[in-house]
């Protein structure tokens, strides 16, 4: 279409054109799996899991802490209720 008003310039614009394309389908065949080992710019998938189960049972042992904590707290509330104090 723009070819006889372009002329000889169209040539470069086709080139940036097509190597922009050309590297956005690099990028995209990257991305595709990037999960697999064999590849150069893959993701380390098993650290990640370690990763994730470890912050999971710190979440877990921090929740049962605070339990345990809430426990004693409300432990030492009844003793101190149950306990008759002593008048001076």
């Amino acid at each position: 279409i723009w070819a006889g008003v372009w002329g000889w310039v169209t040539i470069p614009i086709v080139f940036v054109t097509s190597f922009a394309f050309l590297g956005l389908e690099g990028a995209a065949q990257e991305v595709e799996c990037p999960f697999q080992k064999n590849r150069p710019n893959h993701l380390n998938m098993d650290a990640y899991c370690l990763v994730l189960l470890a912050n999971i049972q710190q979440i877990l042992q921090h929740a049962a802490d605070r339990e345990i904590e809430k426990e004693k707290v409300a432990e030492r509330e009844r003793s101190r209720l149950e306990k008759p104090e002593t008048a001076l």
